[in-house]
């Protein structure tokens, strides 16, 4: 692995990721499942996907309080979020 790094790309972090997606996210057992093919890319190649992980990083930058300025930032986007899924803390509230 170059630089000492685990890449996102591997198959065990693929795997590991699959699996606490389906979990987290998987309804009634009954269900259809929400989580089926997980491609993982590198956001340096698509700008959609840095727009995702920027979005991303500010709503967690908010739900883990990191940062005094969270909230301003949050607030930006807060018009147009639709859809948060807040893993492992209960219900959200955009």
């Amino acid at each position: 692995m170059p630089c000492g790094r685990q890449l996102h790309g591997d198959r065990a972090f693929r795997r590991e990721l699959r699996a606490y997606l389906r979990r987290e996210l998987q309804g009634r057992p009954e269900d259809a499942p929400i989580v089926g093919d997980l491609k993982v890319v590198d956001s340096k190649e698509n700008v959609l996907i840095q727009l995702a992980d920027m979005v991303a990083g500010t709503l967690r930058r908010f739900a883990e309080g990191e940062k005094g300025d969270a909230a301003v930032y949050r607030d930006l986007i807060a018009k147009r979020l639709e859809d948060v899924w807040d893993f492992g803390r209960g219900t959200s509230d955009p």
